[in-house]
């Protein structure tokens, strides 16, 4: 056209920057600019300054985007549109949000594209209370009636939300539902954990006539795995397979195997993983996962060293997760090869979940030197990564180092949470430290306002009852808000056998017959405690007592 002389017009650039913006070509479209530059059409036509705009946005080009939309003397709705569709395309959402303001600001009123970029904006952001604005906005103005892709942008906003009852109030008002309507609100009870919700939601969308595609099915299989509805998971199973979508949809498959693995059937999860045509991190993920879930350590990391064979690397949660098996099974080696792995991935190595994971694992193997060295290269110490460290050293018996490094994660300001007062309190009950864990667990209830559990009074009554106060130990039961546990009475019975405190010894005897009447344990140490103080017909009688209710 343009060899032959011919000058394009405005409708002409228009549509071509409508196709450079379609297929990404930055480069012609920038061509193209600076030819309608030189025609002085940019001002002279507001839809060519709106392709231009429209252009670069979509071809990520945003900072030069700006330049086009501030350098514009004539703006449109179309024009703000332009701009905020990029923003939110490319997901600076809080950039298109403060866009949306300033062209409220302007006098600018929204269209149905605003609209449902907005939705998708707040939905992102959480903004939840910004969405419900719009929304009242744009049901004014009459901008979703008969707009089926702005409503389902307003349910998937509200389900991103955690809105689910406003989600499904909008959902049944819908005249015009297709399957992107069905699948944003079934995803969004299927992400939430309303897998049953999602399931029968489902079924409704299979009675109302409308084919289910491949982003329903992988929302659907996940809910089976979160309900164990392996059934229904194998059902939904067999139509991928009749519909051929395994080969074409990797998401699908990955969804596929991983409701086999989270039903328990890791089996069929390898089998479908095996006839897979191609793996990649998601598959190899969601098995490995299945794995470690069910206690088969050892699998999951076979699996994770074929990945790397693959040249994939999980993503940081699967890695924490690899970590924490090798911790559980004492697997040091594979755990430092782990690590070595991690290091190539210098991002990962300051994940927060993947730090704290790996600081577990050499804790756990014994492995403390280690543990301490990347406890301190970690650039944040949350309490969690402290708890880590104290429970490794607390597991080998270093209770001296303990209650050390509790004075310096005090004195670097972290607060400690229930764990680690469960750490420290054991720690003082190994080494006898009666003041100091009375202390502790004051200041536990009264500066940090936690509540004692069962495994702080487990540690209190132990500290007690290796020390010999049992008078001090007696008292705290009486002011407990929670009964003892048969295993809290025996322990408290076998420190009245070390002690020799029959009477004490017979009134936990009592308390621990009314939770079992049957329980060997209480019988055989209250049968110790008379023998050592020489009741040999009190040991006697309770020995005949034990026969007639054990025989009951």
């Amino acid at each position: 056209m343009q060899a032959r002389g011919v000058c394009p017009n405005p409708i002409t650039f228009s549509f071509v920057l409508k196709v450079c913006s379609n297929v990404g070509d930055l480069e012609m479209g920038e061509k193209l600019q600076t030819q309608i530059l030189r025609e002085h059409m940019f001002e002279q036509d507001i839809g060519i300054s709106n392709a231009v705009i429209d252009m670069y946005s979509r071809c990520g080009s945003l900072i030069k985007a700006r330049e086009v939309f501030n350098a514009v003397s004539k703006k449109n709705t179309a024009t703000w549109n332009a701009l905020i569709a990029g923003y939110c395309q490319h997901g600076h959402y809080e950039e298109a949000l403060g866009c949306f303001r300033q062209m409220q600001l302007e006098g600018f009123r929204m269209d149905e594209i605003t609209a449902s970029c907005m939705f998708k904006v707040c939905g992102n952001l959480r903004a939840l209370d910004e969405g419900n604005a719009i929304h009242l906005q744009a049901v004014k103005e009459g901008l979703l009636e008969g707009d089926v892709v702005g409503t389902n942008a307003l349910i998937d906003m509200y389900t991103k939300c955690n809105a689910l009852e406003e989600a499904q109030n909008v959902f049944d008002k819908l005249h015009d539902r297709n399957a992107v309507s069905w699948n944003v609100l079934i995803g969004g009870y299927s992400q939430k954990g309303y897998a049953n919700v999602a399931l029968e939601l489902f079924n409704q969308m299979q009675a109302a006539g409308c084919s289910p595609d491949a982003v329903t099915l992988a929302s659907v299989l996940t809910s089976c795995g979160s309900a164990g509805a392996l059934d229904q998971g194998q059902e939904i199973h067999m139509h991928i397979v009749k519909w051929n979508l395994l080969d074409t949809d990797i998401v699908l498959a990955g969804a596929l195997v991983d409701m086999y693995a989270q039903c328990g059937s890791l089996q069929k999860a390898q089998q479908v993983f095996d006839e897979l045509p191609l793996w990649n991190t998601v598959s190899w993920t969601v098995l490995i996962n299945g794995y470690v879930q069910h206690g088969h350590g050892e699998k999951a990391l076979n699996c994770f060293e074929k990945m790397n064979q693959d040249g994939l690397i999980p993503d940081a949660a699967t890695l924490a997760c690899l970590l924490r098996t090798c911790g559980h099974l004492g697997a040091a080696y594979k755990g430092e090869e782990i690590h070595a792995e991690i290091a190539k991935h210098q991002f990962l190595e300051n994940d927060m979940n993947v730090g704290l994971a790996l600081i577990n694992m050499y804790a756990k193997c014994g492995m403390l030197v280690q543990a301490q060295e990347f406890f301190e290269k970690l650039q944040v110490r949350d309490v969690m990564s402290w708890s880590a460290l104290l429970g490794g050293y607390s597991q080998v018996g270093k209770d001296e180092i303990v209650l050390e490094l509790f004075d310096k994660m005090i004195g670097e300001g972290v607060v400690p949470d229930s764990v680690v007062f469960t750490i420290i309190l054991n720690a003082c009950s190994h080494r006898g430290l009666i003041n100091e864990g009375q202390a502790l667990f004051e200041m536990m209830a009264k500066s940090f306002h936690i509540v004692p559990t069962e495994a702080h009074h487990t540690c209190m009554l132990d500290l007690f009852g290796r020390s010999g106060y049992l008078d001090k130990a007696a008292a705290m039961i009486e002011k407990m808000s929670y009964s003892m546990s048969s295993v809290m009475w025996e322990n408290f019975l076998g420190a009245c056998h070390k002690w020799g405190a029959w009477t004490l010894g017979r009134w936990a005897f009592e308390h621990a017959l009314g939770l079992d009447r049957k329980d060997s344990a209480i019988y055989a140490y209250m049968h110790n405690i008379y023998h050592s103080a020489s009741f040999g017909q009190a040991a006697a009688e309770l020995e005949f007592t034990e026969g007639r209710h054990i025989g009951e």
